[in-house]
């Protein structure tokens, strides 16, 4: 059978899978495929979805540029979550104030941050889902460990298309701002 195009469904196989093989991130010398990308984001949306954050419930990302920075962003996309980018240069009450103020659900952080997110998850009721890019450490579980085992296929309902979901303000100016 021949597809639109000509292509035959191996032509298509096979770019697929060099489209899933191909580098479209290089962060400090360390190289994210999109296939790596589509598995690892899945297996977190499936994490989330786990620890009973649903459509709506916002994470907070607070890591310098690296990898899994786009990792969890993608996985909040795919599970309709809002994700609140934290910046890591601030002192600690001010970072707490985002955190807390944007209700998140979970935080995610890097091995570099790991004391200033611990700091702001201290005394953070309720206690959210706490992910680290290194060893777990002060309550953090390890991202790697945490998403082994689950699946890297998308949430059966996962929207395919649509808005990204994103909200960096304070509880009281609240707004999603989405991409065109």
């Amino acid at each position: 059978m021949i597809a639109a195009g000509g292509e035959t469904p191996n032509d298509q196989r096979a770019r697929g899978h060099r489209a899933n093989s191909a580098a479209i991130l290089v962060v400090s010398g360390e190289t994210l495929t999109f296939g790596e990308l589509e598995q690892r984001s899945c297996q977190l949306a499936r994490l989330f979805r786990d620890n009973g954050l649903k459509a709506g419930d916002r994470v907070t990302i607070l890591m310098e540029s690296r990898l899994e920075w786009f990792i969890a962003m993608w996985a909040a996309w795919r599970s309709a979550l809002f994700f609140v980018p934290v910046n890591w240069h601030p002192k600690p009450a001010e970072a707490r104030y985002v955190v807390a103020n944007s209700d998140a659900r979970a935080i995610i952080t890097s091995e570099r941050l790991i004391d200033l997110a611990a700091q702001i998850a201290d005394g953070y009721e309720p206690v959210p889902l706490c992910l680290t890019t290194g060893p777990a450490e002060r309550g953090f579980v390890s991202l790697q460990t945490a998403i082994t085992g689950y699946p890297g296929t998308p949430l059966e309902d996962e929207r395919e298309g649509g808005s990204m979901p994103y909200s960096p303000a304070p509880r009281a100016s609240r707004r999603a701002y989405c991409a065109p």
